[in-house]
């Protein structure tokens, strides 16, 4: 994050940033796309031909709500699906304040794009980001709220299956299968992630976590990032990772700091509902400090 706020030092290098972003998002729906017609991922596939290594594991047949899931470049499809919400709640946020450089119809086509992605990957995690992105778009939220809003996210990791059954049940009667990462699983995780805290609370037990997996079957996952932080690195990397949270929004001046705070819950939100593999914290707070950059070159209305 650091390099990338020293290197935004000028216009000229946020619009190599926006254009590197754009032809990111296009990549990486493109590639979905492309996994879901031909029921494979073609990039994997190839780079399996290259080692004797397993790369990763076809999520297309996985089927949820009627179809299956796809990672594009990812290890996941639960990251493809959580970058893809987090740069809709982006360019979202691009299209309310009138950004100068895009127009609006590249805006409208990156988000449908964007909604494509999420729709591919499939996961609940990228539609609770998805749907909670829309929140920048109403009134000024109160502070009260706003934590009220907070804990209902947290509530969302251990009650989420029952809410989602809910829904299935008001639109489908035949419930789709999502098994694999319910939150009776999530909890028997914490009570593994907790005991292994408390034998190195402070600074944890790194790579201790594919032991835990190789012998406990109820490990296998370990479906929050909450999880990785506790047995891991203790005290000091859950400290490290508020710090870095914090600093999600602290670039901002006080009366601009509603969606710097939004996008940040929205990613632990991701992170901690499931595992984000392979893309961490940095992720949104390089979003943030392009958007502070914006502000900065009058680029926002």
């Amino acid at each position: 994050t650091y390099v990338v706020w020293c290197n935004l030092s000028c216009s000229k290098d946020l619009v190599f940033f926006s254009k590197c972003l754009i032809f990111f998002v296009f990549l990486i729906v493109a590639n979905g796309i492309v996994e879901f017609i031909f029921k494979e991922n073609l990039w994997f596939e190839w780079l399996e031909s290259q080692t004797s290594e397993i790369l990763y594991h076809s999520h297309i047949n996985d089927i949820r709500m009627g179809y299956g899931r796809c990672c594009s470049f990812f290890d996941f499809c639960i990251p493809f699906g959580d970058v893809c919400a987090i740069l809709f709640s982006y360019y979202l946020y691009l299209l309310k304040n009138k950004c100068i450089y895009f127009k609006n119809g590249i805006l409208y086509l990156l988000l449908i794009l964007l909604i494509i992605g999420i729709l591919l990957a499939n996961s609940r995690a990228a539609f609770i980001i998805f749907f909670l992105s829309f929140i920048q778009l109403g009134v000024r939220i109160k502070k009260s709220t706003f934590v009220l809003l907070l804990l209902l996210c947290v509530g969302f990791v251990y009650f989420q299956d029952f809410i989602y059954s809910i829904i299935e049940s008001i639109f489908d009667s035949n419930k789709s299968n999502v098994q694999g990462s319910n939150s009776e699983l999530r909890h028997i995780q914490f009570l593994i992630s907790l005991q292994e805290f408390i034998k190195n609370p402070l600074f944890g037990n790194m790579g201790r976590t594919v032991e835990i997996q190789e012998q406990n079957i109820n490990a296998a996952g370990l479906e929050s990032h909450l999880f990785i932080l506790m047995i891991n690195y203790g005290l000091v990397g859950i400290i490290a990772y508020i710090s870095n949270f914090i600093s999600g929004f602290a670039m901002f001046p006080k009366g601009q700091r509603f969606f710097p705070k939004l996008m940040m819950v929205l990613w632990v939100v991701a992170a901690f509902t499931s595992l984000t593999t392979g893309v961490d914290i940095a992720f949104p707070i390089i979003l943030l400090i392009s958007i502070s950059k914006m502000k900065k070159y009058n680029w926002l209305s």
